[in-house]
């Protein structure tokens, strides 16, 4: 089975093209995923910096699994040039959606655009989906900045939308999540 793993995850490289995950995303989460397929397709950007070698291993955790295949998508939140770049949201999509359409099931990690996508095409293509809800788009944002602020109340009734005509769901918290959304 062919398992598409869809978040905002941001992958760091070293000098030697070394791909690494955050101490905040371990490999544990991705070999959850691995156990439940025969092949794992995973979302993902590439920080553009290079870190030297020592100050990766030291900072951030080796990926394991080089045999995940890693699909890598514009970062439209990078800069407002991205942001507003028609060519790149062009990319963003497209990208989802061809991977949507080879593959058998979908777990979407949530709050993340890329999962919120994900989920719009998967229901277009029929393709089973698993959301997990990790967190609250409205809380990290409105108390991020004032860019925050704006698109807090946006993509919080995104996420609730998507959430809601979602057939599985499961939340990491205990009743706040599930009251919000």
């Amino acid at each position: 089975m062919k398992l598409l793993f869809a978040y905002s995850l941001n992958l760091k490289k070293d000098k030697n093209g070394n791909l690494y995950l955050s101490k905040a995303f371990p490999n544990e989460i991705l070999k959850r995923y691995l156990d439940l397929s025969d092949d794992l397709v995973i979302f993902a950007h590439i920080d553009e910096k290079e870190y030297d070698v020592s100050y990766a291993n030291e900072q951030f955790e080796p990926l394991k699994y080089p045999h995940i295949r890693i699909v890598l998508l514009p970062k439209l939140r990078r800069s407002f040039k991205n942001f507003l770049s028609i060519s790149k949201r062009r990319e963003f999509k497209h990208k989802i959606k061809e991977t949507v359409k080879s593959v058998d099931k979908i777990i979407c990690r949530m709050p993340s655009p890329v999962a919120s996508k994900t989920i719009k095409y998967a229901k277009k293509f029929d393709k089973p989906v698993f959301v997990e809800v990790v967190g609250c788009a409205f809380g990290s944002l409105w108390n991020h900045s004032l860019k925050g602020k704006i698109i807090a109340i946006p993509n919080y009734f995104m996420m609730k939308l998507r959430i809601k005509t979602a057939p599985h769901v499961l939340y990491v918290s205990e009743k706040f999540l599930q009251k919000r959304y």
